[in-house]
């Protein structure tokens, strides 16, 4: 009996232990861009923990990571993540406020959308429940208007054949001739700028964003100070030439419709740092000074077989696209941005040759009656893009070139397949070894299943003896009782029959002495 009290007291100590050393904590952060919206006293107060909310585990610093990001750009208010790995509680406040400055350093339209955070964590080391309180400028769902919103205005003001300066001039008057400055300081967001028409330069520099972004160019936001106060305006990266551009100040105050302002517009650090000042470690230099059409000019020169003078363009870059439009004539490229002509139809005809890289929108040339026999030409968009009339040794020669760049190329796939192959073993050994791991886990775990079982029974089998002899120890006392009273009414007989018994004895003995007496002689 002893022996079973000792082993649940074990059992409810191990599962109440967790809970025994559980600690708190509290953070408060407000987005420095917004510190004149809100203070920390309104984030301590408001929005109390919902009930019900659901729980997703974290089982590594990278999980944790995504999984708040994923819950940002949803714009959730309110979520809860368990963390589950090795590190001490006291760590947690600073793993939290790490992942939240990665995540906004990543992307500049999330930073500037949101506004606080409060963080609430509760547990133990390597076991925390961490619940976030968001404030964002949007909702989910109007942020999804957004995007539907730039979709259709970018189809209007874009087409096909312009370049990246081309679409940069295009976003920059559209949003200058369509907001305009709210003067109440009220709006901050790229939905206030679309749905009602005004916002603050916050507003104006994340619809930049929004549109260049999803336009194909490379594009940031600044939070720096203008005329002695906080401002935001975006730096652009045009044919490789970072250039900032401040749309709102661009926009003339009254707003004047149609008017659109150029003084701000695509200058370098030298130019724009007499009124605007801004952390220049955390950003890109611009050292370009701008000048329309020749940034990104829309022409190459051909000379012999080699396409030359392409502005803005550096050697090594990757990703390019090479087309080809005429009849039956295509391409194909590999990541290091070589292209392969294919398909050339046996006659000579006019086609129109472009080529495309990261922040090199468009350069078009027609070139004319290019020979049939131009079906294996090597094109790597680096000098410069070999292209025209090929002999029969060059021919060769390409050829040969192409068979041992494939070969390359396919000797180090293999190489790279043997190098996972070696891992995936290694891999394979060490799930065979958890799994062994987890076999014998999952025996003892059967076998104190088992144990507690039998244990379970036990107790109950003297739970039911115990019953049993406390109703049986209860009859007995019920029939000693009984017995009690019987035996009371005996003593009390004995008690009268012994006082007949002295009755008798006196009136036997009263009838001796009157036969003695009547017995005496006269």
């Amino acid at each position: 009996m002893k022996k079973q009290i000792v082993i649940l007291t074990i059992l409810f100590i191990l599962t109440n232990i967790n809970t025994a050393f559980s600690l708190e904590s509290y953070d408060y952060y407000i987005n420095p861009i917004y510190q004149h919206l809100i203070n920390q006293n309104q984030i301590r107060i408001e929005r109390p923990i919902r009930s019900g909310l659901r729980s997703v585990t974290c089982n590594s610093y990278e999980e944790f990571k995504e999984a708040v990001k994923t819950r940002y750009n949803q714009r959730i208010t309110q979520f809860k993540i368990q963390l589950k790995y090795d590190f001490v509680f006291s760590d947690v406040k600073n793993i939290v406020a790490q992942v939240h400055d990665e995540i906004m350093g990543e992307d500049d339209y999330l930073r500037f959308t949101f506004t606080s955070r409060k963080t609430t964590m509760n547990g133990y080391d390597s076991n925390v429940e961490v619940i976030f309180t968001m404030k964002y400028l949007t909702t989910a769902e109007q942020e999804q208007q957004v995007n539907d919103r730039v979709a259709e205005i970018l189809n209007e003001i874009i087409s096909q054949d312009m370049t990246y300066e081309e679409i940069e001039k295009a976003i920059h008057d559209w949003v200058v001739k369509n907001v305009q400055y709210d003067t109440s300081g009220q709006e901050h967001s790229a939905y206030a700028a679309l749905f009602l028409g005004k916002t603050v330069c916050q507003g104006y520099a994340l619809l930049m964003y929004k549109m260049l972004t999803e336009a194909g160019i490379e594009t940031k936001i600044i939070d720096g100070t203008a005329d002695d106060g906080s401002h935001a305006w975006n730096m652009v990266n045009i044919c490789g030439n970072w250039f900032h551009v401040d749309a709102t100040w661009n926009d003339p105050i009254p707003d004047q419709p149609d008017r659109v302002l150029y003084t701000y517009y695509n200058l370098n650090d030298s130019q724009i740092e007499g009124d605007h000042t801004w952390e220049r470690s955390l950003f890109p230099l611009a050292t370009t000074e701008y000048f329309e059409g020749e940034i990104c000019a829309n022409t190459f020169t051909i000379v012999g077989q080699i396409i030359t003078d392409l502005p803005g363009y550096e050697t090594g870059v990757k990703g390019a696209a090479i087309d080809l439009y005429g009849p039956d004539m295509s391409t194909t490229s590999d990541s290091d941005g070589n292209f392969t002509l294919a398909q050339v139809p046996e006659i000579e005809v006019d086609y129109l040759l472009k080529i495309s890289a990261p922040n090199f929108r468009s350069y078009t040339q027609a070139l004319s009656s290019v020979p049939a026999r131009l079906d294996l030409g090597i094109i790597k968009l680096e000098i410069g893009v070999m292209a025209g009339t090929f002999s029969q040794e060059e021919l060769d020669l390409a050829i040969m070139q192409a068979v041992e760049q494939k070969n390359y190329v396919i000797s180090q796939k293999i190489a790279e397949l043997d190098a996972l192959v070696t891992e995936n073993d290694s891999l394979s050994q060490t799930y065979l070894s958890l799994l062994a791991d987890y076999s014998q886990l999952d025996t003892a775990h059967s076998e104190m299943t088992s144990l507690y079982s039998s244990l379970n029974q036990t107790y109950k089998a003297l739970s039911n003896d115990y019953t049993q002899l406390n109703a049986q120890y209860s009859d007995i006392i019920d029939d000693y009782n009984v017995l009690s009273s019987e035996n009371d009414d005996l003593n009390n007989w004995v008690t009268i029959f012994d006082i007949h018994n002295d009755r008798q004895i006196g009136i036997h003995e009263a009838i001796n002495a009157l036969k003695c007496a009547t017995q005496m002689p006269q």
